[in-house]
């Protein structure tokens, strides 16, 4: 049975890093899926100390899974020296970091408070990151923290953390040494300070410093985490100018183009629908259209019979072939495919509820109190723009996680 309980709770942990950006995953799912996630920990928690054995012995092949399970299952049974454990380790695994995250999530408070009030044994670095990941979990500002963690001394890895959690709290106080950052040599460190501005609602040196960083990114998914702030932001700001250059300027490369029709999704102007509407006829990219879509007007296309069977003969993702190199995912596996002819149909009956010039996220104008109601009734990418709008209209408040265990979530949308 502790056997059981270690493969489940690994799998779901790893399964769970992709279905929480699942377009079509609701908070209600998650919860489902986040309570067999707990009943396994619990299982672990219960089988304790003889848990800890099964857990460490396969340290030379940990996945992302297990790192999470070990970091959950360390703090839910008040065992940190598991923690210093997984810090002689780190580093070995891509997204060594995020996995420890994820884990820590799943920690009471009274164990998150721990973590800040004494911390592990190991050096700096990984307590300083450990009790990061808890400031950004819990809302925490810890300002002598964030300050010793942004000097010139502390290390890279150190440094792109605190900044993320400072630019997702709305630390402000640290702005100017964010445009300190900003001069690293250190790209990585230059880029997560322009966006820890521009989360802030500075909208100055980050300007063009996130203008820069959006031209020379590559596609490293449909929607890469920077360039979804910029683009929002600039849409928030009604930068429709700025809009237009940055679109013309990518519109010539190819490989970007379902990326880009993911962000003319999130600037919501209702001069784009007709756009998505006609990209919706090229298979490589219709299903992003469709979302795109779906943004700006709210219609859901599968309830709405909007929907078509996928091409016979298209093809995406992992497929059998052996001498196929692609191994990555489709990010839009779970998206209808759309029939423009019945969308083009939709639209010209329900345009008249649509005015030109204003900024709409799935079907209503970008507000507070939507974006709070997109967060309790959405789906999961769609939640994630809803916090990052709720984020840009009140730069102060914490960005909302969405990937959070559904319980952390909903106990903070039931005080929204």
């Amino acid at each position: 049975m502790l056997e059981q309980h270690w493969e489940d709770c690994s799998l779901l942990f790893d399964a769970r890093r992709w279905r929480v950006r699942s377009p079509r995953m609701s908070l209600a799912a998650l919860a489902r899926l986040d309570e067999l996630t707990d009943a396994h920990l619990d299982g672990l928690v219960v089988a304790s100390p003889a848990a800890s054995s099964v857990l460490t012995r396969d340290a030379e092949r940990l996945n992302t899974g297990q790192i999470s399970a070990i970091a959950a299952y360390a703090l839910r049974s008040s065992r940190l020296d598991l923690l210093d454990w997984l810090a002689g380790m780190s580093g070995e695994v891509a997204g060594w970091w995020e996995s420890v995250g994820d884990g820590v999530a799943w920690a009471s408070e009274e164990s998150l408070g721990a973590v800040l009030t004494s911390g592990v044994r190991q050096t700096l670095p990984w307590n300083a990151v450990l009790k990061l990941l808890v400031c950004r979990l819990t809302g925490r500002a810890a300002h002598e923290l964030f300050l010793s963690c942004l000097n010139d001394g502390a290390s890279p890895p150190v440094q792109l953390m605190c900044l993320r959690v400072v630019g997702e709290l709305g630390v402000s106080a640290l702005n100017p040494r964010c445009v300190e950052l900003i001069r690293s040599t250190n790209p990585q460190v230059s880029n997560q300070a322009a966006l820890a501005l521009w989360m802030s609602g500075e909208r100055g040196v980050s300007l063009s410093a996130m203008s820069m960083l959006f031209r020379r990114a590559g596609s490293s998914g449909r929607e890469d985490a920077e360039g979804a702030w910029f683009i929002q932001g600039l849409a928030q700001a009604q930068a429709f100018a700025e809009l237009e250059r940055e679109f013309a300027t990518h519109s010539q490369h190819d490989a970007r183009h379902a990326e880009l029709i993911s962000y003319a999704g999130l600037v919501g102007q209702v001069s784009l629908v007709l756009s998505a509407i006609g990209w919706m006829n090229v298979a490589k990219i219709a299903r992003a259209a469709g979302e795109a879509f779906t943004w700006i007007t709210g219609a859901d296309l599968a309830e709405l019979g909007l929907d078509r069977d996928p091409p016979e003969d298209f093809q995406s993702g992992p497929n059998d072939d052996p001498n196929d190199e692609s191994v990555a995912m489709d990010e839009d596996e779970d998206l209808p495919w759309p029939d423009p002819v019945k969308v083009a149909d939709w639209w010209h009956k329900n345009k008249h509820n649509f005015q030109s010039g204003v900024r709409y996220f799935m079907g209503r104008p970008v507000t507070v109190e939507h974006c709070i109601h997109v967060l309790k009734t959405g789906k999961q990418r769609q939640r994630f723009i809803a916090a990052r709008y709720l984020k840009l209209l009140q730069p102060e408040r914490p960005l909302f996680n969405c990937a959070a265990p559904a319980w952390r979530q909903q106990a903070l949308l039931a005080k929204m």
